[in-house]
């Protein structure tokens, strides 16, 4: 056997035609590695955020107050989280400065999820407190209050409130006052119909452009959350 196969080997032409095949066994190898490499930079460049996680769904169209709607529940531990990495990220900041393509800088607005019965007593508290004025801050310490013992009366509200009196101006009496006012019935009901029109299914959410909902999960964390906002507000709407 050996010994035709030298015999073979020394006909003329025989080592051309192989060395002919093996360069073109290697072309095609590097040929495909190459266009697999081509396939893996082009995913990489046309992939943002929203797509590499898949965290956001798509919702028929829904007329907003703002840009970015951040649906929440106080005794949310999640969204407790989710604020402290924003705070963090120095979200806030960061989404003031962003220009859109319209020129426009993008809107944001919190709403208190009312999925059941407590959460719609603690979407009351929530409405109460921004008739009253108070900052940001104010509703990240009635979330940290809440972390300890989430309270499940008008009772225990009071009693949170007078908690958050020792270090902030309110007045107490007007906030319980106001959680039961028309203008907070008119507000809680807002939020269970938008709730309901985009499919709301916990918290935290956010409902961007008044079309697309963003999520934790797949692959989302708490500190991509502010990035995929952002990105998504440097698109065009659509």
């Amino acid at each position: 056997m050996k010994k035709k196969l030298e015999n073979f080997l020394k006909r003329p032409g025989v080592k051309k035609m192989i060395v002919g095949a093996l360069l073109m066994v290697i072309g095609f190898g590097l040929m495909f590695a190459v266009q697999k490499d081509e396939k893996t930079v082009a995913l990489n460049i046309t992939s943002t955020l929203p797509q590499k996680f898949s965290v956001f769904r798509s919702v028929p169209y829904t007329a907003t107050k703002a840009d970015v709607m951040e649906f929440f529940w106080y005794g949310c531990p999640h969204c407790l989280k989710l604020e402290k990495a924003f705070i963090d990220q120095n979200y806030e900041s960061r989404l003031a400065r962003v220009v859109r393509p319209d020129g426009k800088s993008p809107t944001r607005m919190k709403i208190p999820a009312a999925m059941s019965p407590l959460w719609e007593l603690h979407a009351r508290l929530y409405f109460a407190l921004e008739k009253a004025g108070v900052t940001e801050s104010t509703h990240f310490k009635v979330m940290e209050i809440f972390s300890k013992n989430i309270p499940k009366t008008n009772k225990q509200i009071e009693e949170v409130l007078n908690e958050l009196a020792s270090s902030v101006s309110i007045d107490v009496s007007k906030i319980m006052t106001d959680m039961y006012s028309q203008e907070t019935n008119l507000s809680v009901s807002h939020s269970v119909d938008l709730s309901k029109s985009i499919g709301i299914q916990g918290v935290p959410s956010i409902l961007i452009d008044g079309n697309k909902v963003v999520e934790l999960g797949k692959g989302m964390g708490y500190t991509d959350v502010s990035e995929v906002i952002l990105l998504l507000m440097k698109k065009d709407r659509g």
